[in-house]
């Protein structure tokens, strides 16, 4: 659903922001397996058991943290908090020229603590994680848009060459746009 819809606002924004919820092990396998076994052979209505599989895992999760997301924890160390602000900036901006300084900006923080905040919270460089979040935004319209050349394709992802696209996404998915499309479209 959207971000307004009421699983996101009654139980998935307060368990996003929920301190304590940084990480946790998944004792949830199960489901998880199912929602994958499910996705991956594409049954007739497939999406159904991703959707009641991961419906169950969020669920589960929302109720084993209630308690601190019921006492109010649910603020973010400034970390998480740049992070979120700066996450949010590539997702919208990804297909621009980005570069360092105006994700730091997003955050109004310098470039310095930027790189500083990505490694400690998700062990990666800006660059790299727009990089990778560029590559996967591509390998979903190469199966939402089979009409598009992997060139077209890689301009509206924000590369400046189809060759630097397909570089990428051999490095990120072990194949190329064109494998990738012909294993997995339609």
């Amino acid at each position: 659903g959207s971000k307004d819809s009421v699983f996101a606002v009654r139980y998935m924004t307060p368990l996003i922001h929920c301190s304590t919820f940084d990480g946790c092990p998944l004792s949830l396998t199960d489901a998880f397996n199912r929602a994958f076994r499910a996705l991956k052979e594409e049954r007739p209505g497939h999406e159904f058991t991703v959707r009641e599989n991961l419906s169950f895992i969020c669920f589960s999760l929302h109720e084993r943290y209630a308690h601190e997301i019921d006492l109010g924890e649910t603020g973010l160390d400034p970390d998480s908090r740049r992070i979120q602000i700066m996450l949010e900036y590539i997702h919208q901006h990804y297909c621009e020229n980005l570069d360092l300084t105006q994700i730091a900006r997003s955050a109004d923080i310098g470039n310095r603590e930027c790189l500083r905040c990505f490694k400690r919270s998700i062990q990666n460089s800006p660059m790299q994680y727009l990089l990778k979040y560029r590559t996967t935004q591509g390998a979903a319209l190469l199966l939402q848009d089979p009409g598009s050349s992997v060139s077209e394709i890689a301009a509206m992802c924000g590369f400046n060459s189809a060759s630097n696209f397909s570089q990428m996404f051999k490095r990120f998915f072990k194949c190329t746009p064109r494998e990738y499309r012909r294993e997995h479209g339609r």
